[in-house]
């Protein structure tokens, strides 16, 4: 009997895809769903663009207090700089029955909270959608198409980088 939880184990390993748990479809369901996600809506306008040390594991711009060296203090990975995409909003206020919006309109200090967002800023092929830190370094699929470069963030697509907007 002790030997049933084991098998169990590798039968989620071992099935295609893989088992996920939190939302009961296969890992690479999941993984497609979050890339139409993240690519659906309008591209950012990309209103405020500033330059940023960025941790390419933690997924954060980092500041000058947060590094050791060239490297994030968190997870000790060598930073890069890049150019990212600001937006400050608010995500939730109990006044608004926690829906997002742009300005603060309570007066206590707890309940709009303004978070200030970066996303990095990429290159997207229109054509075959192959993105790239830099124009010059996507490497486009090898089909016949109109190789169209638009800026964007990586955030694009998911609040507040686009998707729905905020009212």
């Amino acid at each position: 009997m002790k030997m049933l939880p084991a098998v169990l184990v590798l039968l989620c390993a071992l099935a295609p895809g893989g088992a996920s748990f939190d939302s009961g479809l296969p890992a690479l369901a999941q993984d497609k769903q979050d890339s139409e996600k993240k690519t659906a809506g309008p591209a950012c306008d990309l209103a405020k663009v500033e330059e940023a040390i960025w941790c390419p594991k933690c997924k954060k711009a980092r500041e000058k207090d947060q590094l050791e060296g060239d490297k994030c203090k968190v997870c000790q990975t060598a930073t890069e700089k890049l150019q990212v995409c600001v937006k400050t909003w608010i995500s939730r206020c109990g006044m608004h029955e926690q829906k997002p919006h742009l300005e603060c309109c309570c007066k206590s200090k707890k309940c709009c909270v303004v978070e200030i967002n970066k996303s990095p800023v990429i290159f997207r092929c229109l054509g075959c959608g192959q993105t790239a830190r830099e124009e010059a370094k996507i490497t486009h699929d090898a089909k016949d198409h109109e190789k169209k470069v638009i800026r964007t963030c990586e955030a694009s697509g998911t609040a507040p980088h686009g998707g729905e907007p905020i009212k």
